[in-house]
Formats: structure tokens, sequence, C-alpha cells
């Protein structure tokens, strides 16, 4: 493995949760987050 040096936090998700803002926010959650990864309803499902 090479030598890592930590160079700073990254902020990517943060940017791009302030650029999508509560709503859009909200918009991906019941979009992408409706079920788990084995296909089985999430309690996001149940608030749209």
């Amino acid at each position: 493995m090479p030598p890592y040096e930590h160079q700073g936090d990254r902020d990517e998700i943060i940017n791009w949760a302030q650029k999508k803002g509560e709503a859009g926010l909200q918009d991906y959650w019941n979009l992408k987050n409706r079920v788990s990864i084995d296909g089985l309803p999430t309690p996001i499902s149940e608030l749209v």
C-alpha cells in the first residue's frame, strides 16, 4: 500500500446537499431509499 498523508476532509456531500435544498433532499430520499438493499420496504416508504 502506498504511503498516505491526510490532506483535509472532503466536503462534496455537504455541497451537494446544500444545492439540493430541503425539498430536493426529501425528493431524493423518496426516490432512492424506499426499499432496502434486500428489497424490503423502509420507513421512508411509509411516509410517502
